[in-house]
């Protein structure tokens, strides 16, 4: 009975797709996948793995509908010679690069500047853990805890009492 009720709620939205690619030149030119939204407020927000034939990189959106999505020039990462773009997480190099975060959104952490946790593959599959405060400055904290190798390719988080879940 639950997934018949679920299926009442969701329904394809007619102009598929919501978030496309940017155009030849931006890092999501390729592909744009491996997405974590969450709504905050009146504010949608999305997080997700993009790539431009090279690179892998994590790049921001918001929306107010969760239809119609920008992508801002946050000025974090040099990209194709300049920071005009939405990247939060890049990796080293050609081939290798920043993808498939799973982000956590926990208002009621005690330590503000860890509100926002990620759980993301960079470099070679090698799954990092960062936190930050505000979804798009973000302070990668070494190997993840919860994985010891392979990927994290992709990643849910999950709170329940205060005791974190990774699947």
């Amino acid at each position: 009975a639950r997934s018949t009720f679920m299926r009442r709620l969701v329904a394809k939205y007619s102009g598929n797709p919501v978030m496309s690619h940017g155009v030849s030149g931006k890092p999501d030119s390729v592909i744009v996948g491996y997405n974590t939204i969450w709504k905050v407020g009146s504010t949608y927000y999305v997080w997700y793995s993009c790539h431009d034939g090279t690179n892998y990189n994590i790049c921001y959106a918001t929306s107010n509908d969760g239809i119609t999505w920008v992508k801002p020039s946050l000025g974090l990462v040099s990209y194709g010679g300049n920071t005009n773009n939405n990247i939060v997480i890049s990796g080293a190099g050609a081939g290798a690069g920043a993808y498939a975060g799973g982000v956590w959104y926990d208002p009621n952490d005690a330590d503000a500047n860890k509100r926002y946790k990620m759980i993301f593959d960079l470099d070679a599959f090698t799954p990092k853990l960062a936190t930050s405060a505000d979804g798009i400055n973000w302070t990668i904290s070494g190997v993840s805890p919860w994985f010891t190798s392979a990927t994290a390719d992709p990643v849910s988080l999950l709170n329940v009492n205060n005791r974190w879940y990774v699947y």
